[in-house]
């Protein structure tokens, strides 16, 4: 068995127009992740509109890659220059009861302050915590942050059981300053979930987006993104550059560069059947774990 983790920017969605839910819908049902034994553990969807309509609307959508994928979970992560919240939708394996799962304890957004100091804010009504739609004081304008995911794998694979991990997703946008604002910071971002809910570096994490630059490591992240094997070059996730792809860092105990257990290009897959008219102007992507993820 392995596990797979997708990502789709939408582009400005807001969930209610028909023949794009409808196409969308038959792109993702094209996608063959074989989830039977490969199962889609989350899917995240960047630039969204709306908690309302949207995720309702993506709800229907992932399924179309795993009908287990139930889980939905929406979280404000910025707000354009215009006044705009814009959201993320995460939706995970399985009902709370299901054998396999991807277990989730905690969900939120990391944000930058006016500082550009990262904060990490978990959904809940406790202190330090914020409702799905609601931003921190002092955030940074015009700059879209982290949705995340932290929990535990749940299936009777013994090689999978109770693997812990951190899923995150980003559209790297901020239209006031430069795309590298948010790139600098993103180690610094992923860390401070770490921290905030006090999870052991045994923990794996992994990062998918909209990045809108090219891949490359940031610090400790190592990054992925599918290269064709005819040109040896990245195939791009737009009509003409490579922004889509991940970070990730395997459990090795300390924020530090581990090349030899991270995940690399060859576990990611660019996916093409969401690309084109009445679809997205960003392709798919996915990622395919391992266990080495965890030592």
């Amino acid at each position: 068995m392995r596990f797979s983790i997708f990502h789709q920017n939408m582009k400005s969605y807001g969930g209610l127009k028909v023949n794009l839910n409808a196409n969308m819908k038959k792109a993702f049902w094209k996608i063959n992740l074989g989830y039977m034994t490969h199962p889609v553990l989350a899917v995240g969807f960047t630039e969204v509109r709306n908690n309302s309509s949207a995720p309702k609307s993506l709800a229907k959508i992932a399924k179309k890659l795993d009908h287990r994928l139930v889980n939905v979970k929406t979280v404000a992560v910025g707000q354009t220059a215009l006044l705009c919240k814009e959201y993320i939708t995460m939706v995970a394996l399985g009902s709370p009861t299901a054998a396999t799962r991807f277990e989730v304890q905690h969900y939120g957004k990391v944000t930058l302050l006016n500082t550009l100091a990262p904060i990490c804010v978990p959904v809940g009504t406790g202190v330090g915590e914020l409702g799905e739609d609601d931003l921190p004081p002092n955030y940074l304008v015009d700059f879209r942050g982290l949705g995340y995911l932290h929990g535990h794998i749940r299936t009777t694979a013994a090689d999978w059981a109770d693997k812990e991990m951190v899923i995150g997703f980003a559209h790297n946008m901020y239209n006031t300053g430069l795309p590298s604002t948010m790139m600098g910071k993103l180690p610094a971002m992923v860390q401070s979930i770490y921290t905030k809910h006090g999870i052991p570096g045994t923990a794996a994490a992994v990062v998918g987006g909209d990045f809108n630059v090219p891949p490359y490591n940031r610090g400790w992240l190592t990054s992925a993104a599918e290269v064709d094997e005819d040109t040896g070059y990245y195939i791009d996730t737009t009509a003409s550059h490579v922004y889509d792809y991940w970070f990730n860092h395997a459990g090795v105990g300390s924020f530090t560069a581990d090349l030899d257990h991270d995940l690399d290009d060859d576990d990611a897959v660019v996916w093409p059947q969401t690309f084109g008219a009445k679809r997205s102007d960003h392709k798919g992507v996915s990622l395919e774990l391992d266990t080495k993820l965890w030592l």
